[in-house]
């Protein structure tokens, strides 16, 4: 079969513009890929999203009388798990039902990185509020809720992993009634969130002889830069490349000799890839791992780097 050289250039022109056509499609498809990812790292991270184990009418207020000059005595918390990891805690809003003669309070925070749902493992906070807060159940009507936000983003409150406890305390040096709002009808297992303390950690329904769910609601947010979860002064770290299609690598630098672990989480803490490196005893030094992310499917993920309990996270992006 013969063409004519008019013919030919024809078909010609039209395979140039099919071509032409197909790359362009082929580029609008990875513009729109690389777009709806920025789009949700960005959105992810913009997001706040709250945390909450009660209902919106609370039923009754549990709480206790008295000064203690010599530290925060009466406390009260919930367990929150965050809706993923890295979150920083940005808020706590607290409600109260109005007493006679409340006293002003404290925001308290615990941090858990076991995520082992036995209360708060130390008694001293990881946070605390520098000032009192006047409760704005004072002067209230009777049997009325009242709420309280505190704005926590400027103190930078990072969970990598596990659990916060988040509450209120009394103010040293205060007489005063002190208490938080219960919602008495919605407490069917999950008894391990609300915990109270009076010297030592108890959970309410043990201490209290009330069965129900404290009044905070938590707020978290993604946070995109990396993690000092534990003021981890050992290891630099780097993630390239960003995004990933194939495989990822991870590199670091130690500054002196540990034990180092490298896992990959999913954007709401599951574990995608385990045991990158477990637990591998390693000289100071520079070193670079690659993770194999090719059956992992489009999206965010967070590699953790562990030396010595302290750790560190960073963001990975994984599209194909």
């Amino acid at each position: 079969m013969f063409l004519d050289k008019e013919a030919s250039d024809s078909i010609t022109s039209h395979i140039k513009i099919n071509t032409i056509i197909y790359k362009n499609k082929t580029m609008k498809k990875r513009l729109l890929a690389l777009f709806v990812i920025g789009f949700l790292v960005k959105a992810s991270y913009a997001q706040t999203d709250s945390v909450f184990y009660h209902h919106s009418k609370f039923k009754s207020q549990y709480g206790a009388s008295g000064g203690y000059p010599s530290m925060d005595y009466y406390r009260y918390a919930t367990r929150f798990t965050p809706p993923y990891y890295p979150a920083q805690l940005v808020g706590l809003k607290a409600w109260f039902r109005n007493a006679a003669n409340p006293s002003s309070f404290k925001t308290v925070v615990y941090k858990d990185p076991s995520g082992a749902k036995n209360g708060p493992v130390s008694s001293t906070p990881d946070y605390i509020s520098a000032n009192a807060i006047n409760n704005p159940a004072t002067g209230g009507f009777t049997d009325s809720a009242y709420s309280y936000y505190d704005d926590l983003t400027s103190q930078n409150i990072i969970v990598a992993a596990g659990d916060v406890y988040a509450g209120v305390t009394q103010h040293p040096n205060t007489n005063g009634f002190v208490g938080a709002a219960i919602d008495t009808s919605n407490a069917l297992g999950t008894q391990d969130r609300p915990w109270a303390y009076y010297g030592v950690w108890a959970k309410m329904v043990s201490y209290c002889f009330v069965d129900g769910e404290w009044g905070f609601t938590a707020y978290f947010k993604h946070t995109a830069t990396s993690v000092n979860e534990l003021n981890n002064t050992l290891a630099s770290v780097d993630v390239f490349p960003q995004p990933a299609r194939e495989d990822a690598y991870v590199s670091y630098e130690l500054k002196e000799n540990a034990s180092v672990s490298i896992s990959v989480m999913n954007s709401v803490g599951e574990m995608a890839i385990l045991n990158v490196v477990s637990k591998e005893s390693q000289s100071a030094g520079n070193y670079t791992v690659s993770i194999p992310v090719g059956e992992l499917s489009n999206g965010i993920y967070f590699v953790r780097l562990e030396t010595n309990g302290a750790q560190t996270v960073k963001k990975l992006v994984v599209i194909r």
